[in-house]
């Protein structure tokens, strides 16, 4: 396992509501974007505490920016990417998570509109394990940057089994097959239900591609998925369609908030 870098406090000393977030973050210049604290201001905002996990050391002024949105804030060496950083929260905290437990991270800009409406839409169907998007590689899957777990699943063996792996010494195909996939699969195995806020099409699930980076605009649009993929707006979009995602984001909010 990694180790925390900073002087944590001790987990009684901690008050958590019963709603827990366990937020992974990374930003190589140890720095929270403005999109990541609106994120977790909504977050909050919905109920849950927060439990910040930064892999890596952040700018002072940054986390004390951050702090009134968080029940704690721990800085850890940079390992087991965003499954590093959840079950080293896990460790310290998971027996104080007395009801829902969500495992978030920096990966997405949102909530664009309402996050807690799309909170009451994926939990109106009863399931043990909610994510936003099922993805179809390598196995079925909820993909990891939002999955929301009930009492009885993240209490469970098979979650504590998935959460106590060394992900800091695997490599990162490791980590998505033994750290992604394993969250669906492996509660699934144990008897847990599942459900996605986003069914695929007969077409997605044919062809098996990662529809948050090829029908960014479906999903926002006519699905009411509250996100896109920094990597897609930072990386994989030309000017004109970036322009294109961020007209379409601010007719959706226009105020740029939650």
């Amino acid at each position: 396992m990694t180790t925390m870098t900073n002087p944590a406090r001790a987990p009684s000393d901690v008050p958590l509501q019963a709603d827990v977030c366990f937020f992974a973050h990374y930003d190589p210049d140890g720095r929270i974007d403005p999109y990541v604290e609106l994120y977790l201001r909504a977050i909050a905002g919905c109920g849950f505490s927060v439990v910040l996990v930064s892999a890596g050391e952040l700018h002072a002024d940054d986390a004390a920016r951050i702090a009134p949105l968080c029940a704690d804030v721990l800085t850890r060496s940079n390992g087991g990417l965003d499954f590093g950083s959840w079950s080293e929260a896990f460790a310290r905290y998971g027996a104080a998570v007395r009801g829902r437990l969500l495992l978030a991270n920096d990966s997405v800009y949102g909530p664009i509109g309402d996050l807690a409406a799309m909170l009451r839409r994926l939990t109106a169907a009863p399931a043990d394990i909610y994510g936003l998007v099922e993805s179809l590689q390598i196995s079925p899957h909820l993909q990891s940057w939002f999955l929301l777990f009930e009492p009885r699943a993240h209490r469970s063996d098979a979650f504590r089994r998935l959460m106590s792996q060394d992900f800091a010494a695997m490599p990162k195909r490791d980590i998505i097959r033994n750290g992604e996939v394993a969250a669906t699969a492996s509660l699934a195995a144990a008897g847990f239900h599942y459900r996605p806020l986003v069914v695929q099409s007969p077409m997605v699930r044919r062809l098996a591609f990662n529809p948050t980076h090829f029908l960014w605009r479906e999903l926002l649009t006519r699905d009411g998925l509250p996100f896109v993929k920094i990597e897609l707006l930072r990386d994989k979009m030309g000017p004109e369609m970036r322009e294109d995602a961020l007209r379409e984001i601010a007719r959706i909010s226009p105020n740029g908030r939650t």
